[in-house]
């Protein structure tokens, strides 16, 4: 009976690691052209079309909205978030592999996102002051480490769920949560929207090297759960 678990078990992970590559490489495929029209063209097609049509919907009650999304992404949201879940995967939980894992998710996330900007020094569009921005614009913070963080929650959750449905709706919640956080930076025009949609495809690139990264420390016996 525990060898078919196991079996069970193994095969959901391949089929789970399965479609994170896939989507992986079809986040590497978009970042490629991305930066491949910002090298030759120095502009991305759709980005003012869709800066154009944030605009067109914005007023206070939706910068208003925004703003919480916004903030929700920030180091603050993020950090305090992010603490929290160290102290219950580490005292309620003792998952100590997930320790490891989200700590590389978000600290490394963020390190890895500054030397991007770095890289590409992207200018950022024309931004009021009262919008929380800093650095260079490509690619949008907010977007990769908010989809590297969440995502990683949801994963957590979502593996620990035995219905499909919870499964689903849990998914769901969360990808919602992460696509606002992303687009609340267009919408305040904190970014191009190829900033944001290119954070989200390096976040999700990212996201599925921590979680390979946690299914290998829970191999580690010091990790396993006691």
């Amino acid at each position: 009976m525990e060898v078919n678990y196991q079996l069970e078990e193994k095969k959901t992970l391949n089929r789970t690691m399965f479609l994170f590559g896939s989507f992986s490489l079809v986040s590497l495929l978009i970042i490629g052209f991305v930066l491949q029209q910002l090298f030759t063209k120095g502009k991305v097609p759709g980005d003012v079309l869709i800066a154009n049509w944030a605009e067109s919907i914005s007023t206070p009650l939706v910068t208003t909205f925004f703003t919480i999304f916004t903030e929700i992404g920030s180091k603050y949201g993020i950090g305090g978030l992010f603490l929290l879940s160290l102290l219950l995967l580490g005292w309620k939980f003792r998952n100590y592999s997930a320790m490891v894992a989200v700590s590389v998710c978000v600290l490394g996330g963020d390190q890895l996102n500054k030397w991007f900007k770095q890289l590409f020094a992207r200018e950022r569009p024309m931004i009021e002051e009262s919008i929380y921005a800093e650095g260079f614009s490509f690619p949008s913070g907010h977007a990769m480490v908010g989809l590297a963080f969440y995502g990683f929650v949801a994963y957590l959750i979502m593996s620990g769920l035995k219905s499909g449905k919870s499964k689903m709706i849990c998914g769901v919640a969360f990808s919602i949560l992460i696509f606002f956080v992303g687009i609340s930076r267009i919408i305040l025009n904190a970014h191009y929207p190829s900033d944001v949609f290119a954070g989200f495809a390096f976040g999700f690139v990212y996201l599925s090297l921590c979680i390979l990264l946690y299914h290998g420390l829970c191999r580690v016996r010091f990790f396993k759960q006691t």
